[in-house]
């Protein structure tokens, strides 16, 4: 919502896709969380961004880095070519207004845990506030 509504120069309207996820046998799926802003979380944000890698998961569950593309990539390739220490790397990019999580459900089987409950539509009126409106749920 806050994201959204930062882009004022390009954004009219914001949708909030609210879900429920429904209970599973969580060994059936082949899930990656990386909640730490280490050397294992920078690889795997490294490989991914960097070097275009692919992850084989279901679901990825795990630390957001600071959505800064420009910063996010220069510090990414300074540190995969060794100008720069992991720890800096880290300290550069991770999410520093507070903890956030993010996940990704990446396969078929791990969309379908997922159960719709509600959209929220918020658009800016003639005067430039912004109001919500709740489809569905």
């Amino acid at each position: 919502q806050r994201w959204a509504q930062k882009r004022e120069d390009k954004a009219k309207k914001a949708y909030i896709y609210c879900y429920d996820v429904a209970d599973v046998q969580t060994d059936s799926l082949k899930i990656l969380e990386l909640l730490q802003y280490d050397q294992k979380w920078l690889e795997f944000i490294s490989e991914n961004r960097i070097e275009g890698r692919e992850p084989d998961y279901d679901i990825i569950y795990d630390r957001i880095a600071d959505n800064q593309y420009l910063e996010i990539s220069n510090t990414l390739l300074d540190y995969k070519q060794s100008r720069i220490s992991s720890e800096e790397a880290i300290e550069r990019i991770r999410w520093k207004n507070t903890k956030a999580d993010q996940y990704c459900f990446k396969s078929k089987e791990a969309l379908d845990l997922l159960r719709n409950r509600a959209v929220i539509v918020e658009y800016k009126d003639d005067s430039g506030k912004w109001i919500k409106e709740k489809l569905g749920g």
